[in-house]
């Protein structure tokens, strides 16, 4: 699925919200270059603007073949959009809360909204603070050399273009108008290319997704790299996979990237979901395709609505898996109980559309619960459970081996105490299903394993801790 960004910004007869306001122009252009500006004429009136508009904005105007009615502009414009050869368009602007709605009237008022044209917009910016310093300059620079045309909608928007090329120095712009890390771009190619290798006609596609993808997400020396490598249902579960996993770590390791982070997929697992770009297979369906075995998918592709709801089953099913699955005596208790318990906030937040991938959220407990109990009151009961589980280990995603065991370096984690952490993580993931109104498997299951797990404390002669 192709992904392209366009930069927009409008011009409209004033900023003050108590009085009438018109749109006045747009001008839209995309990463690489291609234009669309527009002027109404059927909108507005001179006594309609503000005294700053009169003397900034309106001597900036083209006329001529730029004035059109607003039906044409809707027309126009969805074209225009449509025929950019994206799967989707993303807009954005530097202030989408003033700009954006007025291109979300035009096309909904006359009915042009563009089939490939997301209905939310992004805003250019970088959280990165030195990112969005570089990015801060490069505007600076832009209108020392073009500040006479500061407020004309299409100067303006190819303003936010320069700036972000200029920070992304290090990003490589690809022909569809992707923007892609260039040390990824390098490599990728090479990548897709041992992949055929190694697993012949079982390839189906290879992605990179993730922050790789996106330069407003990518953090370097602590981003991974993400590829899905897509197989055929035969063969996805193959422990040979790891072992190619192992080799493309080997052949590439150094980059601006942690790691290289490979997940095996399957063509139907991805595209049933591909509607909700909140999930896992919902953004690697929005990656850059390094390599696709040109066959058509059939199978079932959810809608929106449906395929939230089975995201979030999904994520409650595994939370009961993760915590059904770990025991006392195992080294890695309380790693898998944390992660019990944040998948199934994890639920509750996607329930809500509320995205948890941001590393700062993604495994964080307290900042996980904090942002549900705001959403759901009724998790006020479980909060002594939250507290119970030791916070730093909830931060494993930032450690290098979050598979090591993490409890060998808490002498005072015992065998009992373990089992504490364990009922605590059961309690919120009860909890969180029974606010879903879902009854997952993995309940009776969890059941079972502490029914066990009492046996284990009486033939050790301690004490069951409730």
């Amino acid at each position: 699925m192709k992904t392209m960004c366009v930069f927009f910004d409008t011009e409209f007869t004033s900023i003050n919200p108590h009085v009438d306001q018109a749109l006045i122009s747009v001008g839209l252009v995309t990463v690489d270059g291609r234009e669309f500006y527009a002027e109404l004429s059927d909108t507005w009136q001179k006594s309609m603007c503000s005294t700053f508009v009169l003397n900034t904005v309106l001597p900036l105007l083209d006329g001529g073949g730029a004035r059109l009615v607003e039906a044409q502009v809707a027309l126009l414009l969805r074209e225009w959009i449509e025929g950019l050869g994206a799967d989707e368009v993303v807009l954005a602007s530097d202030a989408p809360q003033f700009d954006w709605h007025w291109i979300a009237e035009i096309f909904e008022y006359h009915d042009q909204w563009p089939q490939n044209l997301r209905r939310r917009p992004n805003r250019a910016y970088f959280r990165h603070p030195q990112h969005q310093d570089r990015f801060d300059l490069a505007l600076t620079e832009y209108w020392q050399k073009n500040g006479e045309r500061q407020h004309h909608a299409l100067v303006d928007a190819r303003s936010l273009r320069y700036a972000w090329h200029i920070t992304n120095r290090k990003w490589r712009h690809l022909a569809s108008g992707r923007i892609v890390l260039a040390a990824a771009d390098k490599i990728m190619p090479r990548i897709a290319d041992m992949a055929q290798e190694y697993f012949g006609e079982n390839l189906e596609q290879v992605i990179l997704h993730g922050s790789g993808a996106y330069p407003e997400k990518f953090r370097e020396g602590n981003s991974d790299l993400d590829i899905a490598i897509v197989l055929s249902d035969a063969h996805r579960n193959s422990l040979s996979f790891w072992d190619f996993v192992d080799l493309v770590n080997e052949q590439f390791p150094n980059g601006p990237w942690k790691k290289v982070d490979m997940v095996p997929n399957t063509r139907a697992s991805i595209e049933r979901r591909r509607n909700f770009e909140l999930c896992y297979e919902g953004q690697v369906t929005r990656g850059i395709v390094y390599y696709d075995c040109g066959k058509d998918f059939i199978g079932e592709v959810l809608s929106y609505d449906a395929a939230r709801a089975d995201v979030v089953s999904k994520y409650i099913s595994q939370a009961w898996r993760w915590v059904a699955l770990t025991t006392p005596n195992m080294e890695s208790a309380t790693w898998s109980v944390c992660r019990s318990a944040c998948r199934a906030l994890h639920a509750l937040l996607v329930n809500h559309e509320i995205d948890v991938s941001p590393k700062a959220l993604r495994w964080n407990l307290p900042a996980l619960y904090m942002t549900a109990r705001c959403l759901y009151p009724e998790l006020e009961t479980v909060r002594q459970f939250v507290y119970r589980l030791p916070e730093n280990l909830a931060h494993f995603d930032y450690l290098d081996s979050p598979c090591d065991d993490l409890d060998i370096y808490d002498m005072e984690t015992t065998i009992r105490n373990r089992r504490q952490l364990i009922a605590s993580s059961m309690k919120i993931v009860r909890r969180a299903e029974h606010i879903l109104g879902l009854k997952v498997s993995g309940s009776s299951e969890s059941n079972r394993v502490l029914r066990k797990l009492d046996m284990d404390y009486k033939l050790r002669n301690l004490p069951v801790v409730e």
